[in-house]
């Protein structure tokens, strides 16, 4: 495969990030306070990202990295169990989106997030807790404590779990 194919697409999506790096910096901030983030501070955080993964990828593909050798004991994954796996993650983010609104973001993010790491790979229950508490603690204080976003917080009974959580962790 020659090398124009393998970095076109990383590629384009560098310099749409760029396009589209300028076009946030040109949200309007009616009313700003001096403590606040502007309102293209995470669009541009996520575009920042993209076009360093975009980068970096366009550099080891140049320098000719070559991809890291399969180990014996690794099972060969055919090209249909990867697109039941690519299935399953679509309908997993689609859940999450609809969970967030019936159980709240904590919960749901929990679950989200053990979940797709199993999906990933990870099986060991201590390492899926941590990942699934931790990613939820640290988002929940990102999101509540620091941007000030207004999560859903589900309904019924889990409206109430969630004000319990906000409460204990001390971001409500």
């Amino acid at each position: 495969m020659s090398l124009i194919v393998r970095i076109w697409l990383p590629g384009a999506l560098l310099l749409l990030g760029v396009v589209f790096w300028t076009i946030a910096g040109g949200i309007d901030a009616p009313g700003l306070q001096p403590d606040q983030l502007t309102p293209w501070f995470w669009p541009r955080a996520m575009l920042l990202g993209l076009m360093v993964c975009c980068a970096v990828r366009i550099f080891e593909t140049v320098r000719g990295r070559p991809e890291a050798p399969r180990r014996a004991e690794d099972p060969e994954v055919g090209e249909g169990q990867n697109s039941r796996i690519l299935g399953v993650a679509i309908v997993a983010v689609l859940a999450y989106v609809f969970m967030t609104s019936a159980v709240g973001f904590p919960l749901a993010t929990l679950l989200f997030l053990i979940g797709f790491s199993y999906l990933g790979g990870w099986n060991r229950a201590p390492s899926l807790l941590a990942v699934g508490v931790l990613g939820t603690l640290g988002a929940l204080y990102l999101f509540v404590k620091v941007v000030y976003l207004p999560l859903p917080k589900g309904w019924g009974p889990f409206q109430a779990l969630t004000i319990i959580v906000y409460r204990t962790l001390g971001i409500f």
